[in-house]
């Protein structure tokens, strides 16, 4: 997405019938619950509405009251609940439905996001609100068809200048420019969150943070918003921008530094991201203040607990830079001093890896299966468990055995497949690549066809094998024993085209780099004169033959192949010039080739 849209928040509901109000009729009661939220009293203002449910437990106006003041306080999850309630109470107010669609934005729940928000526009098409939430869900999950429709028929109930809004936001996400009057319409609308989420989605900026963020002192809830949305698009240059400005102004959020640790990591900066990394781990705060007493957090309601699995999170992180660096050492120092950190299973998986490559498997396989003890459901850990039983299947019991062929992460059925071929099944291993391969992003795709290339001519299966090697870029990316392998299954079925075009210019990439001795170089030195002779192909294997590292066996077999097809020069060219000087049996073997270039 280009830009984060600011959920809009209703102050003023409008006042409808009697379930509304509040059955005391005390509406100067539940003014100054308004007057509370406009001042940022939000404590207040949830104290307020609290005090009308206990004598109007019906009330939908204060109860929407309510669950604005949490979500104010960044309580999003009570929010939701509350506005629900809201909903229940007031089903035919458009407000309550645009606030619970605002509130479950909040909370990620894209789709209660978007049911609510047409709700609230069914109810009144001329809902600015409601239909200001519905064009965010839309263009927040890249619905853009249905954000058009939507805007089309918002064009017969709402002034132009907020009709001019959305049009703004659904161009930039389509990537098209935007009309200056439109923009000069828009900045009309009278409505400023409106008007503020338009404008920095059209300014690819982040400078309009919004008026209802300002007021409300969540410019880093919406700065980190943005900067997700940033690293969504790829763009982690701005994303890291974003988060600069955050953490200048407010050092302490862990939310803003993990993630900004991340996109240094990911841009190359090893070194910023350590540092960032460091700082998390004496990290105070994962929330902020406002100076009315509210917090506010990311989205989703932050506490302590996140706050000690951010730092967690990012402890493990740090050992894995050392790791990844092949700073063994460094790794262990960094493993040694959070030791003391509360169990994570991020901290157990790491711990596995550290262990691993200190080369003690069956302590990481300790670390492993306390850590899925503890954590039983947790895929990372359970993506560990496969890892490790790629190098060594002996600690994968059938629990895990079985949680790696149920998991929905391709990566689990690539290492459950390794271990299979390990063991000798080629049909379980074709069919875990294959379920690998169904959900592999295409760069990691390739990683899965190898791996599927393998189990097929493990079994013997050349159309498997065939079919694996079409999804490769490049021939050239299997191993020389695997091109050996699979050439060799089309040579033994008389299909020399084909094993000429797996083995390629393999025998003598390989010449030019491989010591003479070297077994795989000396095994598709003999293949490929044997798919020359197939293919009649016999200046490439006289090529081959002159080669120092061409096995002397093969040399002899090829020379009498040559003889067979009638070339007798360039067969006696290749013998050597006195047979008596080889060991038995090739010198009898030498001696009878002259003999027939003689003879023919």
């Amino acid at each position: 997405m280009r830009a984060f849209t600011l959920s809009l928040i209703l102050l003023a509901p409008g006042l409808a019938h009697a379930a509304w109000l509040p059955a005391s009729a005390d509406l100067a009661a539940y003014s100054e619950g308004v007057v509370a939220l406009g001042t940022q009293r939000l404590e207040d203002a949830e104290a307020t509405f609290r005090r009308l449910l206990e004598g109007s437990p019906d009330c939908g106006m204060c109860r929407q009251g309510l669950g604005v003041a949490q979500l104010r306080q960044g309580r999003v999850e009570e929010a939701v609940v509350t506005l629900q309630a809201a909903t229940v109470a007031a089903p035919d107010q458009p407000e309550v439905w645009s606030s619970l669609s605002a509130a479950a934005f909040a909370a990620q729940d894209l789709p209660r996001a978007r049911e609510a928000a047409l709700r609230a526009v069914a109810v009144d098409p001329g809902s600015i609100d409601g239909q200001a939430a519905l064009q965010q869900v839309l263009l927040r999950t890249g619905d853009l068809e249905l954000a058009q429709v939507s805007l089309d028929r918002a064009r017969q109930d709402l002034p132009d200048p907020v009709v001019a809004c959305f049009e703004v936001q659904l161009s930039q996400e389509r990537g098209k420019a935007v009309a200056a009057d439109r923009l000069e319409a828009c900045r009309r609308a009278g409505t400023p969150d409106l008007v503020a989420g338009a404008l920095s989605r059209a300014n690819e900026s982040s400078d309009q943070v919004g008026a209802l963020a300002a007021r409300l002192g969540m410019d880093p809830v919406v700065l980190v918003a943005q900067a997700l949305d940033r690293e969504q698009a790829g763009d982690l240059r701005q994303a890291s921008a974003l988060l600069d400005r955050v953490l200048a102004g407010w050092p302490q959020r862990a939310d803003a530094r993990a993630m900004r640790a991340r996109l240094r990591r990911a841009q190359g900066d090893r070194a910023g991201a350590e540092a960032d990394l460091e700082a998390l781990l004496m990290s105070g705060s994962w929330v902020d203040v406002h100076r009315s007493g509210a917090t506010s957090g990311i989205l989703r309601q932050s506490d302590a607990v996140r706050l000690q699995n951010t730092v967690a999170e990012g402890a493990a992180a740090l050992v894995e830079l050392h790791l990844d660096a092949g700073d063994l050492p460094g790794a262990q120092t960094r493993w040694a001093a959070i030791s003391g950190l509360p169990a994570h299973p991020a901290l157990f998986a790491i711990g596995a890896r550290l262990a691993l490559k200190q080369g003690d498997p069956a302590l990481a396989w300790s670390r492993v299966n306390e850590g899925m003890e503890r954590f039983p459901n947790d895929s990372a850990l359970l993506s560990v468990a496969g890892g490790l039983a790629a190098s060594d299947p002996a600690g994968l019991g059938p629990e895990r055995r079985a949680a790696l062929a149920a998991s929905p992460h391709w990566r689990d059925h690539l290492n459950l497949a390794a271990v299979l071929r390990k063991e000798g099944d080629v049909a379980g291993c074709t069919t875990q690549a294959g379920r690998a391969l169904a959900g592999a992003a295409p760069e990691e795709a390739d990683a899965v066809a190898l791996l599927l290339h393998g189990c097929a001519v493990d079994g013997r299966d050349r159309q498997g094998a065939d079919a694996a090697l079409a999804r490769l870029r490049d021939v050239g990316q299997l191993r020389p024993g695997a091109r050996y392998n699979h050439a060799l299954l089309h040579l033994n079925a008389q299909d020399s085209a084909a094993a000429a075009r797996v083995l390629g210019r393999l025998p003598e990439e390989l010449a030019a780099v491989s010591k003479a001795d070297d077994p795989v170089l000396r095994a598709v030195l003999a293949l490929g004169l044997r798919v020359a002779a197939a293919q009649a192909d016999w200046g490439r294997g006289e090529a081959l033959s002159r080669l120092p590292a061409a096995p002397l066996d093969d040399r002899l077999w090829f020379v009498g192949a040559m003889l067979d097809a009638g070339l007798v020069r360039a067969a006696a060219d290749l013998l050597p010039a006195d047979c008596d000087s080889l060991d038995p049996p090739f010198s009898g073997r030498c001696a009878v080739l002259k003999a027939r270039s003689g003879a023919l």
